[in-house]
């Protein structure tokens, strides 16, 4: 998987209208609102609940605030920054889940949280909103129509940053990949290959926390 750094995290982002409004039409304003209220709503799902592995030796604390563990987007640039229920039932449940799947039965794993970071740019999914915006779609988003990200963007990219420490010693990790390569109506989360890459950047995550030394350590 290319690795991909992450841009400095901008604490402005909110959700606000975008930018001025002498530089939107009433559709791309109207499309960027629409996107921005269903972006609260994405979530993933990687396994079924019965099969999630919740140990009792394997635990977590978590350091976040509130502000991050929530959803945030933005328009300029393009950034929907998605909170804890992101991933099914939450990204610190997940995280355990994988980390249970990698490790030994008597391996005792203290996690402290810091940071977990799930975040889209969308710069290329922003002008593909103007495309829609410009041949007058609106009326077509329920109906299965799909634009093709314009080759002249500036990008499509998935970042994942997860930091903190397990059984005390410090990690921080940093995946991510490009997905302007891939066909979706309103979300990159509808494309199957999307949600691939994005279980793919968590395993990678789980597997380098779990390779630092004395990590996995039963009694450490």
């Amino acid at each position: 998987m290319p690795y991909l750094r992450a841009a400095p995290r901008n604490r402005g982002i909110g959700s606000t209208a975008p930018g001025p409004a002498s530089s939107w039409t009433w559709h791309q304003l109207w499309i960027w609102l629409l996107l921005a209220g269903c972006a609260y709503h994405q979530s993933l799902s990687f396994v079924e609940s019965g099969a999630l592995k919740a140990p009792d030796s394997i635990t977590i604390s978590d350091t976040r605030s509130d502000w991050d563990r929530e959803t945030h987007v933005g328009a300029f640039p393009c950034v929907r920054r998605y909170g804890d229920d992101f991933i099914a039932p939450t990204k610190l449940a997940y995280l355990k889940h994988l980390l249970a799947s990698r490790s030994t039965g008597d391996a005792k794993l203290a996690l402290v949280v810091s940071q977990f970071e799930t975040t889209e740019y969308c710069e290329a999914s922003a002008e593909r909103g103007e495309a829609i915006a410009a041949g007058s779609a609106v009326g077509s988003l329920g109906h299965g129509t799909v634009f093709q990200v314009p080759s002249k963007s500036n990008g499509d990219v998935f970042i994942l940053h997860l930091s903190g420490s397990i059984n005390g010693e410090s990690f921080d990790v940093e995946k991510g990949f490009d997905y302007r390569d891939l066909r979706f109506l309103n979300f990159p989360s509808e494309n199957g290959t999307y949600r691939q890459r994005v279980a793919e950047v968590l395993d990678e995550a789980a597997d380098e926390i779990l390779s630092i030394p004395g990590a996995a350590t039963p009694d450490h």
